[in-house]
């Protein structure tokens, strides 16, 4: 088993169906919820680099960014009907 377990990230689109599992069954408590939908104006403006700013492909909304070391993150949601 994995000791000393830092975090983990988790997307859903419904994370009360998967909290039982991870909470009751894993054993992990959750530190942070916040809503999908990131605020590409505040982000760019706090600085963040973004590779590609929000594009709906099909049903998805994808942005790509950097962190600060560089890595690549994709921010996805549903892309509104």
């Amino acid at each position: 088993m994995i000791q000393g377990l830092a975090g983990a990230t988790i997307w859903s689109e419904d994370v009360n169906n998967l909290l039982p599992f991870y909470r009751d069954v894993l054993g992990l408590t959750e530190g942070i919820r916040t809503p999908g939908d990131a605020d590409w104006k505040r982000l760019t403006e706090a600085g963040v680099e973004f590779v590609e700013k929000p594009t709906d492909y099909d049903r998805l909304r994808i942005a790509t960014l950097k962190d600060p070391e560089g890595n690549l993150i994709q921010l996805l949601q549903r892309a509104k009907a």
